[in-house]
């Protein structure tokens, strides 16, 4: 399941900002393991080398650390570093939208 479905998104993007979303809202708690790649995998009915590469990817970004052998656990402070990111894509996104509603002739606090 996809907290966010939108076709300008990879399939692997989606799942990684699931699995962020996931991390904000406390389901996947810093130091704890997320699920490993064959999960994934099937939770989403993906290949494994497309989880392994999801999960690769947040490892670089620091929001997941990899242990050999036991897997990937949840950085202790990934829950702020993205809060931080997606509020900016919040802020962004609401930017972008502001601009567009006025090039409408719209009032921008009938977006909100």
């Amino acid at each position: 399941m996809y907290i966010i479905k939108n076709e300008n998104f990879t399939k692997g993007q989606q799942i990684q900002f699931d699995i962020e979303l996931k991390i904000i809202m406390g389901a996947y708690k810093p130091g704890e393991l997320v699920p490993s790649v064959r999960s994934l995998a099937k939770m989403y009915n993906i290949g494994t080398s497309t989880s392994q590469s999801i999960l690769e990817k947040l490892s670089r970004e620091s929001i997941l650390v990899m242990e050999q052998g036991i897997g990937f656990k949840v950085n202790y402070k990934a829950d702020k570093m993205l809060i931080k990111k997606h509020r900016k894509c919040v802020e962004e996104t609401f930017r972008y939208a502001v601009s567009y509603a006025r090039i409408l002739k719209m009032n921008p606090e009938e977006l909100i």
